[in-house]
């Protein structure tokens, strides 16, 4: 993307889409997004055991947001050196 070709699997971009892609994968199955089953639940508090879905959350859109960034980057820093 980009022009962007990643080296290794060790490649920030592909290190990031993975994460990103676990956690999404994670909440996609059947009965594990509590917060989508009862709107209720979104308002305990996140301290509570298995309360971690605000957290996966707040990493996904992280994820998401470096994911676009990375190979962005480089092609801004790529049109610069022309």
């Amino acid at each position: 993307m980009y022009g962007y070709d990643a080296t290794s699997a060790h490649d920030p971009a592909i290190v990031i889409a993975e994460e990103s892609s676990k956690i999404l994968f994670h909440y996609l199955r059947p009965g594990s997004a509590f917060p989508l089953v009862g709107p209720f639940l979104d308002r305990l508090p996140n301290w509570l055991p298995g309360k971690t879905f605000r957290q996966d959350m707040k990493r996904l859109r992280y994820t998401v947001d470096e994911a676009k960034r990375i190979p962005w980057s480089f092609a801004k820093r790529a049109y610069v050196r022309l």
